[in-house]
């Protein structure tokens, strides 16, 4: 336990759950300084970033990065112990649906350009496979 560790002398370790951690990497995040082909002139702004999954995996591999860099820009080991559970639920990590079937794009949202020409794409060669599996 941590108090007998205390008591002996040996350094506290903080314990930090999986689940802290899956949280802090899809945590929304800002984008101050977005460059956005979408506004005219090549204008910037903030945008916000977010990370879910789509679908999830048979197996689920996670590396574990204990380093961080300090104010000098040094890399610097952080001493925790990692807690994982034995059964994890990802669930409340699923991205929600789109608007249409296979988009990934939500209420309120606007595909940029170069995204709009690629779903529209992505749509036709869905549409022309699915017409093909029907005849």
């Amino acid at each position: 336990s941590q108090a007998a560790s205390q008591a002996a002398g040996e350094p506290v370790v903080p314990v930090v759950p999986l689940s802290a951690c899956l949280e802090a990497w899809a945590a929304d995040e800002t984008v101050s300084d977005f460059k956005s082909p979408a506004l005219l002139g090549g204008g910037a702004g903030p945008a916000r970033q977010s990370t879910k999954f789509k679908s999830f995996p048979p197996v689920l591999l996670v590396c574990a990065s204990r380093y961080t860099v300090d104010a000098s820009w040094q890399p610097k080991k952080l001493e925790v112990k990692l807690e994982v559970p034995d059964t994890l639920d990802l669930e409340h990590l699923r991205a929600p649906p789109g608007l249409d079937e296979g988009s990934p794009l939500k209420a309120g949202e606007v595909a940029m350009p170069q995204e709009a020409a690629t779903l529209a794409a992505s749509a036709a060669s869905a549409a022309s496979a699915a017409a093909a599996m029907i005849t």
